[in-house]
């Protein structure tokens, strides 16, 4: 018993020297430790930290989250799943939605969170490359200086991405390279959001025009290099987009100088703006994302593709009780939606078959 006693007195005596030791190991430098100041200091991580946040933006304004709830929500598509919170925004009759911490995790994560967390991932990424810009860091990058260029698609892509929060949300927080504090953020309305995002067009606009560097594709969707005339343009293109998106009221809209909006979107584009729909390429993943579900819980609502039918079918879904509406087929000239019958493709539309959805 007293060998016994001693041996686990040694074992316990062992055990205390190896979890010092432990714990002494922990006082180690950790060298994989996040380092801003050097972080920053490398000017190819700073031009891909500004640019890559216009993949941020264009994930929230081009991807499924929250188009696809807020597409079933306008009527536009209709789906019996509540992937993306589309079954939520498009329950009939409409139901109020819980905008809570504890309301339907279906419809809050993909429509207000994660938008709302990518967006500021992309805003905190340019804030902390023009920083350093502002510090004195200089974009030199295989011997040429590309600073002019990264500061102004960083101001590009803050205008993109403040008037998206100010389209999306109620209010939000306004993040550039001005801010010095965090925790002293107040909270602004999404007309202040809309200002802001104004400012940054101009800035774009003023700094791009007549300049002389060029947007590789890569930064804006393979889709062609972009020379700092054609940012200028698009820059100007969707300040004029966003400001007709923004207005939340018949009134709000009536105060828009839709003149001068008219006169900007017949000026146009000098060539066609699109991503690149090359599998593989992140454009393809998002525009993916929204389709690869057609033949499954996905189809066209009614109301989009229904005044197009000539047979009368349409006017007697619409006018009967909900109780009382059955499919029918869409009879139409429009080749857009259906092909010479309608159960043939159209040029934008393709016919899968029946419906998985109640017939109201």
């Amino acid at each position: 018993m007293k060998h016994g006693r001693l041996h686990r007195i040694a074992v316990m005596c062992a055990a205390a020297v190896a979890l010092a030791s432990a714990c002494l190991d922990l006082e180690v430098e950790n060298t994989n430790a996040a380092d801003r100041a050097a972080a920053l200091a490398n000017p190819s991580d700073v031009q891909l930290l500004v640019t890559g946040a216009y993949r941020q933006w264009w994930t929230v304004a081009h991807g499924h989250e929250p188009a696809g709830a807020l597409s079933t929500a306008a009527d536009a598509h209709s789906s019996t799943s509540d992937r993306s919170g589309q079954f939520e925004s498009g329950r009939e009759p409409r139901r109020a939605l819980d905008n809570s911490p504890v309301g339907a995790t279906s419809f809050i994560a993909p429509v207000n969170v994660r938008p709302w967390a990518i967006s500021y991932v992309g805003l905190a990424s340019v804030r902390d490359g023009l920083l350093a810009i502002e510090e004195g860091l200089r974009i030199v990058v295989e011997g040429e200086d590309h600073t002019e260029r990264v500061v102004a698609f960083g101001k590009f892509v803050q205008a993109l991405t403040l008037a998206n929060l100010a389209v999306l949300y109620d209010r939000a927080f306004i993040v550039d390279e001005t801010v010095d504090d965090f925790a002293a953020l107040e909270v602004q309305s999404y007309t202040a959001m809309w200002a802001a995002a104004e400012h940054k067009f101009a800035e774009v606009i003023e700094m791009a025009s007549g300049a002389d560097f060029t947007i590789p594709s890569e930064w804006v969707g393979h889709n062609g290099d972009w020379s700092a005339d054609y940012l200028a343009e698009v820059a100007r293109a969707y300040w004029t987009r966003y400001r007709t998106q923004v207005p939340r009221n018949p009134a709000e809209r009536d105060a828009l100088d839709w003149e001068a909006i008219r006169r900007e979107a017949m000026a146009g584009l000098s060539r066609d703006f699109a991503g690149r729909w090359v599998r593989g390429q992140w454009p393809a993943y998002h525009i993916s994302k929204l389709t690869y579900a057609c033949c499954s819980f996905v189809r066209m609502d009614y109301r989009t593709i229904g005044p197009a039918d000539a047979s009368g079918q349409w006017e007697a879904w619409i006018n009967a009780p909900v109780d009382e509406r059955t499919p029918f087929l869409i009879d139409t000239d429009d080749r857009r939606i259906t092909g010479a019958s309608p159960t043939t493709d159209g040029r934008y539309m393709a016919y899968v078959g029946n419906s998985p959805f109640p017939p109201e």
